[in-house]
Order: structure tokens, then C-alpha cells, then sequence
């Protein structure tokens, strides 16, 4: 057996070939982690770009007689 009290061993694979299985597990990853930030940065974009209007509006009507 590959695993002793629960313990996993080092050389026990997760899937028929580890290190193709690990790749692609990185690569999974990697990728919803690219995901994630890309939403992040879009959604703080957004904000950013409205705080910005929203500034630019009120000194507009600041200066108008």
C-alpha cells in the first residue's frame, strides 16, 4: 500500500502519470487564478473610472454661477 496510518508517501501518484496530472492541475490553477485577478482588476477599474466622472461631475457643477 502506498499510504501507511493515513499518511500519504511521497512516491504514491495522485493519477497514472504525476507528473502530467500535476501540470495540469497548475495549469487549472494558474488559470482561474489569471481569471480571478482579471475580474479584480476590471471591477476595480469600473470603480476607479466612476469615482473619477463622479469627481470631474461635482467640480463642473461647483463652478458654474
Amino acid at each position: 500500500s502506498s499510504c501507511e496510518n493515513g499518511v500519504r508517501k511521497a512516491d504514491a501518484p495522485l493519477t497514472s502519470d504525476p507528473v502530467v496530472g500535476d501540470v495540469t492541475n497548475l495549469n487549472e490553477l494558474t488559470s482561474l487564478i489569471q481569471g480571478v485577478l482579471q475580474q479584480t482588476q476590471d471591477r476595480f477599474q469600473h470603480m476607479s473610472d466612476q469615482i473619477i466622472r463622479r469627481i470631474d461631475d461635482m467640480t463642473k457643477a461647483h463652478r458654474r454661477p
